[in-house]
């Protein structure tokens, strides 16, 4: 299967030698999960409780957040209700200057600030901050199933690997869907994608301490990229990782052209910010986006959700080139994520 030509417009071009050891289990290439709701999250049964008579390791569970207090208490009261595994604290990384407005659950949780703007330093507050041996990111707008720490730990444990990759499962809140909903059930958080050809986002990662000890924190001058370069330096290290979809969070589908283009251009903007000589063809940005066009059809989605996609994928392209344009004649500037 291709990815849609989006995935790759990154100035961090990746080595083969440097995409990482997949590393394939049985739980990796189960059958793909089945959710009893559309939007609701449920408990995947993939490893019964694999670390009974083993010792657990202590988890550290880092979200960085700005301004997003709703969907943040929403993960935390899904996190407070994880089920097999307890042994883990979590860090909420306030990246705003005024203070968060949330319930803490329990002792386990805790706010610490950051002061510099962007999720990567926010990030790599939250590390310095973290007890835990194993630390498990995930975003303030997603919502983990019920079992996804005991699921990507245990097979962090049993699998011996080094990180862990799970699944992001889009969920959509309207009907019919918008335009942006459509593309984004397509389109949006393919992390097994992501596995084969580079990019791993931290809306759903597990990494062993050490990992990050000898590769580094995560690059806080990066407008955007910065979760797929670490994971690069990690690969270059020798570090292995494994795609569990067992280990799953839910984040729900972005709803507006305005929410998805912005997206879009932090990554165009993080980009030319990394290097100036970025370029995207003028003819290749106005040609019907075909790669997309090819992954459309094989999806089972109704023809409406189909043909809205593959509209707002073409619009992305001429978007992407247009606002490309306007960074390199100073009429807009790169946004940090």
């Amino acid at each position: 299967m291709k990815v849609p030509d989006f995935a790759f417009e990154t100035a961090l071009t990746i080595p083969p030698k440097l995409r990482g050891t997949i590393v394939h289990s049985k739980a990796a290439t189960a059958s793909p999960l089945k959710p009893t709701s559309s939007n609701l999250p449920c408990k995947s049964h993939f490893l019964s409780n694999p670390l009974r008579k083993r010792p657990v390791p202590y988890a550290s569970v880092i979200i960085p957040t700005y301004r997003d207090e709703q969907r943040l208490q929403k993960c935390i009261s899904a996190l407070k209700g994880q089920e097999e595994f307890t042994n883990f604290e979590v860090i909420v990384v306030n990246n705003d200057s005024s203070d968060l407005k949330i319930a803490i659950p329990d002792s386990r949780f805790r706010v610490v600030a950051e002061k510099k703007p962007g999720s990567y330093a926010a990030r790599n507050a939250g590390i310095k901050a973290a007890k835990g041996k194993v630390f498990c990111f995930t975003d303030s707008d997603c919502i983990p199933s019920v079992d996804w720490l005991h699921q990507g730990i245990s097979t962090l444990e049993l699998e011996g690997v080094d990180r862990i990759s799970g699944r992001v499962q889009i969920f959509t809140q309207n009907y019919p869907l918008t335009p942006t909903e459509c593309h984004e059930k397509i389109f949006a958080f393919d992390q097994m994608q992501g596995l084969r050809h580079g990019p791993q986002v931290t809306a759903n990662l597990f990494a062993r301490r050490e990992v990050f000890e000898d590769a580094g924190l995560f690059n806080e001058e990066l407008l955007s990229g910065g979760d797929t370069e670490w994971n690069m330096r990690a690969a270059s290290k020798g570090f292995s990782i494994l795609y569990a979809p067992q280990a799953m969070v839910w984040h729900p589908a972005r709803i507006s052209w305005a929410e998805l283009s912005g997206q879009h251009f932090r990554i165009i903007g993080g980009c030319f910010s990394a290097n100036k000589a970025y370029s995207l063809s003028p003819i290749r940005s106005y040609m019907p986006p075909m790669n997309a066009a090819k992954i459309i059809l094989r999806a089972g989605e109704p023809l409406r959700t189909k043909a809205l996609a593959f509209y707002v994928e073409y619009k992305l392209k001429i978007a992407r080139y247009n606002y490309l344009q306007d960074l390199r004649s100073g009429k807009a500037r790169p946004k940090r994520v």
